[in-house]
């Protein structure tokens, strides 16, 4: 009974909306991805795949996570004082960012080095981030909104306008990867200009800059950015890990292999946008009846995450090489404990929204450095020791303790009725 009537709510309906909007807005750079492995080298994927870690782990450096705290804070200010509330985020955020600007030009050799990019594309990512931010608030804003139209009508253009622009400059001027990433910075940068024009319009980006906001903002954010920071120590910096060791080539084959992973990670990222809100709105108003409800769509949602990765991981098997070509056959050793790490990380989100509408954002960022620490460590020894399959299975021991953690940690923020659910339908 709860499945036909979950199929008939709009939750149903917003997550079938929001699935369709990130399949298409995902699909076309995993289209893209068999184009370029048969156009660049190894290394050149590699070096893409630098930029890609690079990235994450600079969006949450620069930011602050400031982004976040202006979408929680949408449900907890009224109309007045939001747009005030966001105007500050939005200048603080473009202040950090000239901060950074500064910072690595003073030590541009240091960073070089860790990241293994050079100066000229460090400070390109710098400011492909900034630009990035402006349209993830944008975005953010009409998906907490509940307007999923508005919300697709601007994601897939700009995925398709930086995308295509990437293509073009390979293949038609043979930049290689310098060429996917000049693609990016010029689409975002027209998008982020509209979010910017759509901001000024709807008069939610204002000519003030309070301190009491950014004390707030910092509190909630600067958590979320460690978390984050935790997050690719415990993820994405296998990557860094793989280049000192092995060099970029083999880098190049864990980021084809790895994207299988990533289809999975699409398809939970798309359930979590119409899934947060409605988790939010059943805290805000918490009963026994929602917590029930919360339950039984978390155990769902089990359900279908763990079938869909079974699936991905089969058709990831014996359909690398006819999608990226023969040269990355060898990324078919590593693919399901990949899949595995996207499963459980999937696993972990349902969870820590709890924590995160609680405000209580040191409890995730306290696992994250544990997980961090973890990693680090672990990678480098699997890696030196075993190669890329190494470095995939350090991904789901981290994965799992995160999770562990994480599902203890939520459910003593709210007590939802796990077991007394379980053993009705046992008995």
């Amino acid at each position: 009974m709860i499945f036909f009537s979950l199929l008939k709510s709009k939750l149903f309906k917003d997550t079938a909306l929001y699935s369709i909007i990130n399949i298409i807005d995902k699909a076309i750079p995993f289209l893209i991805m068999p184009i370029l492995s048969r156009a660049i080298s190894k290394e050149d994927m590699g070096y893409y795949s630098l930029y890609q870690v690079t990235l994450q782990i600079l969006i949450p450096v620069i930011t602050f996570c400031t982004d976040y705290a202006i979408s929680i804070n949408y449900f907890k200010l009224d109309k007045r004082d939001f747009p005030k509330y966001q105007s500050t985020g939005i200048y603080l955020t473009t202040f950090i960012y000239l901060l950074f600007l500064i910072a690595g030009l003073a030590f541009s050799d240091t960073f070089s080095i860790l990241f293994g990019l050079t100066e000229k594309w460090l400070e390109i990512t710098m400011a492909v981030v900034v630009l990035q931010y402006f349209s993830r608030l944008r975005l953010n804003l009409w998906r907490i909104k509940k307007e999923p139209l508005k919300y697709g009508s601007y994601s897939i253009p700009l995925t398709i306008v930086k995308n295509l622009l990437g293509i073009i400059f390979v293949l038609y001027y043979d930049w290689g990867w310098e060429g996917v990433i000049l693609g990016h910075l010029i689409g975002q940068s027209v998008f982020s200009t509209i979010a910017i024009i759509s901001f000024i319009k709807e008069k939610s980006l204002l000519l003030t800059f309070e301190i009491k906001y950014v004390v707030d903002m910092l509190k909630v954010g600067i958590p979320v950015a460690v978390h984050r920071i935790s997050v690719w120590f415990s993820t994405s910096v296998n990557r860094i890990i793989i280049n000192s060791i092995l060099g970029a080539a083999a880098t190049g084959s864990f980021g084809i292999g790895s994207t299988f992973g990533m289809i999975v990670t699409i398809l939970e990222d798309a359930v979590n946008k119409a899934y947060s809100p409605w988790l939010y709105e059943k805290l805000a108003d918490f009963s026994s009846e929602n917590a029930k409800k919360i339950v039984r769509l978390i155990g769902i949602y089990y359900i279908c995450f763990i079938a869909m990765g079974i699936g991905i991981s089969i058709v990831g098997y014996y359909g690398v090489g006819l999608i990226f070509g023969d040269l990355y056959l060898d990324t078919r050793s590593f693919i399901f404990p990949v899949v595995i790490s996207a499963i459980i990380n999937g696993l972990y989100k349902l969870h820590v929204n709890i924590i995160f509408f609680t405000k209580k954002t040191y409890i995730v960022a306290r696992n994250t450095i544990i997980c961090a620490l973890a990693n680090v460590g672990l990678a480098i020894w699997l890696i030196k020791d075993f190669g890329l399959l190494g470095a995939a299975y350090s991904s789901v021991i981290i994965q799992l303790l995160m999770y562990v953690l994480t599902v203890y940690y939520a459910n003593k923020q709210y007590k939802l009725p796990w077991r007394e659910l379980l053993l009705r339908k046992v008995g």
